[in-house]
């Protein structure tokens, strides 16, 4: 059973649609990063291990 027809129900089913949205779109900006801070981290470790191979030091923040 719903109550539609109640201004304040029906008032506050839409502004809780409208944040379920919210927070859905913070989730995939969430998401999104993760992924970006993942291959920047999985990059860097390449970079690390190849310098390892060829024996290079390196003067940075990297080390």
């Amino acid at each position: 059973m719903t109550y539609d027809h109640d201004p304040k129900t029906f008032e506050l089913r839409q502004r809780l649609e409208a944040s379920e949205e919210r927070v859905g779109t913070y989730q995939g900006l969430y998401t999104a990063s993760l992924n970006k801070i993942y291959k920047l981290e999985a990059r860097v470790g390449r970079f690390k291990a190849a310098q390892r191979r060829a024996h290079l030091p390196f003067k940075g923040l990297i080390e």
